[in-house]
């Protein structure tokens, strides 16, 4: 291996080390989504500057099966009262968060939970999911600029 060669390795390395990073740029907020072992899977906010007053995400699962989102809900404590997913197609499907009542989400925390099951039964089904694209508006409103965390394995 000739030394062009190594410092070009080396170069793809660092670059993949850096895309993997998931603090979000100073300023921005990251939403990710987390899995939990009781089968639900959390949408996160964290580093939001204000609260936010909505959160629209769109959420692609990635499966050889047809996934459904399932049992869509406020967070823990949260008491937010409109929390709807609809169907894009084919394991693609819109999660909405926010409450009519004016009620703030939290600028750190989970704002919603979910479901991700197979659409045949199939319990055996593996499968990812990532938020493809996401909306964050705050109470003013205003957008709120996110990163998008990672896919994670939801099945």
């Amino acid at each position: 291996m000739n030394a062009r060669t190594a410092a070009l390795m080396l170069s793809m390395v660092l670059g993949f080390g850096a895309c993997a990073d998931d603090t979000p740029e100073p300023g921005r907020a990251q939403l990710r989504l987390v899995r939990h072992t009781d089968g639900f899977v959390d949408l996160e906010i964290s580093g939001a500057t204000q609260n936010p007053r909505a959160i629209q995400a769109e959420i692609e699962i990635e499966s050889e099966a047809t996934m459904l989102v399932e049992d869509t809900r406020s967070a823990p404590g949260l008491g937010t009262d409109t929390v709807r997913s609809a169907s894009l197609g084919t394991n693609h499907t819109m999660l909405f968060v926010g409450d009519k009542r004016g009620l703030l989400l939290p600028k750190d925390g989970v704002v919603a939970r979910f479901k991700v099951i197979p659409s045949g039964g199939s319990s055996s089904a593996e499968a990812s999911a990532r938020i493809r694209a996401a909306t964050v508006v705050s109470g003013e409103p205003a957008p709120i600029e996110v990163e998008l965390g990672g896919a994670i394995t939801v099945r």
